[in-house]
């Protein structure tokens, strides 16, 4: 009760989780009557809480720097379009390098946006594997011995309502061979996605031998790239500039991609190791794993909407004099200084100019529309 008080006192628990320990301390006493069990139950909890969310956050920042990698490699490909479109090459400049560039690159692309995709959906899976889990071990220690112990600690006395919920609820749990299949279900799936995006990163190395020097290549991965038919891009890039000079003002710009690929599957990779270490707290404590997810989700709405008020407010205190100053002057022109206003970039509320101009188009529709009393 000391170490209890001591939780509550400096918030190392959640409300929810501390009522949950303060209810099950009569349940944790009818599994046994050691004191010593229930401090070290209660010690478990509050490890738990401090490495979920250690855990929780690393899964957070994960997800954010594939998501940004993706994006990042999103928008060099579309540059890299624009770029070699402004430029006139020869039928056969285009069939020896810059269509096999744009076709490697291009196929680059998807396969880190499919990672990504595995990626959210792997976690989603762990997560399920981490419910099914808890669910089978709480249904497996449902024992007969429990049984017998809880009718022993009701027998001559009438039970309250909490005794009865909690004996109804571990009596319930006895069946659990549909619990069972479940689970295996779930762990099924999670190996499978595990073997797909393994799957999947393998391809991308195969690919980025193709994108380095061929006397620094590992054997087995290109020939993996060979298997997936994918363009020798360093080979056609040095023989392409060879046969043709006028290729070479594109040596940089090809071999800052060369890099840009490699580096886009080493981080890939580091990232998705360290992924699956920090989804294993999911399976260890799912129920705080979930409520610590949920209170980060609730943190992160909380700040998203500050940023907004404070984006909000300096564009309302200059937005009132812009409507103070229009007086005569044609509102079509108003407009499109309050468009200007809001697209630029150097305001403080530049980081909501896209919702601003969306609802500019709004209030406008509502505004111009109105007829004439």
């Amino acid at each position: 009760m000391t170490a209890l008080a001591f939780v509550e006192e400096n918030g190392l628990m959640s409300d929810a989780q501390l009522n949950d320990a303060k209810r099950s301390i009569q349940s944790l006493f009818i599994h046994s009557t050691s004191e010593e069990t229930l401090l070290r139950k209660l010690l478990e909890m509050v490890r738990v809480n401090h490495d979920l969310r250690q855990g929780f956050g690393e899964i957070a920042k994960i997800s954010s720097r594939i998501g940004a990698s993706v994006e990042l490699l999103d928008s060099k490909f579309e540059y890299l379009k624009q770029y070699l479109s402004r430029i006139t090459f020869t039928p056969e400049e285009n069939e020896e390098f810059i269509e096999p560039l744009l076709r490697y690159s291009s196929r680059f692309q998807k396969h880190v946006g499919r990672f990504r995709l595995d990626m959210e959906r792997y976690l989603e899976l762990r997560e399920t594997e981490a419910r099914r889990s808890h669910e089978y071990r709480i249904a497996e220690e449902a024992s007969e011995r429990l049984r017998l112990r809880l009718a022993r600690s009701s027998a001559g006395r009438e039970l309250d309502a909490h005794e009865e919920t909690l004996r109804d609820e571990a009596i319930g749990t006895f069946n659990f061979a549909e619990t069972k299949r479940r689970m295996t279900d779930a762990q099924k799936e999670c190996k499978a996605m595990a073997r797909q995006i393994a799957s999947l990163l393998a391809d991308l190395r195969g690919m980025c031998q193709m994108a380095m020097n061929p006397d620094m290549r590992d054997q087995a991965s290109e020939d993996r790239a060979e298997d997936l038919d994918c363009d020798d891009i360093f080979r056609q890039f040095t023989s392409s500039t060879k046969q043709y000079p006028r290729l070479l003002h594109l040596s940089d710009l090809s071999i800052d991609y060369f890099r840009l690929y490699q580096k886009a599957f080493g981080l890939l990779q580091i990232d998705y190791e360290n992924f699956d270490r920090a989804v294993d707290a999911i399976a260890k404590s799912p129920h705080e794993y979930f409520d610590t997810k949920n209170e980060d989700e609730d943190f992160r709405i909380k700040i998203a909407k500050l940023k907004m008020y404070e984006g909000l407010i300096p564009f309302l205190e200059l937005a009132q004099r812009l409507v103070n100053d229009y007086s005569t002057g044609r509102f079509s022109d108003w407009s499109k200084s309050v468009s200007e206003l809001i697209a630029d970039p150097d305001e403080p509320w530049s980081h909501i100019s896209s919702q601003l101009l969306v609802a500019k188009v709004s209030a406008e529709s509502e505004l111009t529309t109105r007829l004439r009393v």
